[in-house]
């Protein structure tokens, strides 16, 4: 990736993140375009991931089988 230059602005991460929010929010209930349920659903995990970061909470003692 080549280095910005003083003539390039930078990238405005949050503005781009809440234009690609507003997009898949405003996507006609019964329009053309009918995303999975498997792609809503990981558009929901990058969604809950970018606003509330990382889980921070251990995993359940059902998923580690120790």
């Amino acid at each position: 990736m080549p280095a910005l230059t003083m003539a390039e602005p930078a990238v405005d991460h949050h503005k781009r993140f809440q234009t690609a929010v507003d997009v898949i929010h405003n996507l006609p209930k019964n329009g053309s375009y009918r995303p999975s349920y498997e792609v809503m659903l990981r558009f929901y995990s990058l969604y809950k991931q970018a606003v509330c970061g990382p889980c921070q909470v251990p995993r359940p003692a059902f998923w580690d089988p120790s």
